[in-house]
């Protein structure tokens, strides 16, 4: 999944920062294998000559260790 869209802000400090993109990986591994995948590492200069980037990496529901326990578990 991919998502965009200019950021509406409810509460804090003013962020300098009007659009977000989130990418959804199956686990936070996934994410981190994207990541350091060389052909990726290969094209990160072209990213960054388009400008300044804040790159989170956030586990999933199931991987964070505040999570609620699965009901089903």
């Amino acid at each position: 999944m991919t998502a965009a869209a200019r950021i509406e802000q409810v509460e804090g400090l003013p962020l300098e920062e009007t659009g977000a993109a989130i990418f959804e990986f199956p686990s936070a591994a996934a994410a981190h294998g994207f990541w350091n995948d060389p052909v990726y590492r290969a094209v990160v200069p072209l990213r960054q000559a388009l400008g300044t980037f804040q790159i989170f990496i956030l586990p999933g529901v199931g991987e964070s260790p505040w999570s609620p326990p699965d009901p089903d578990s």
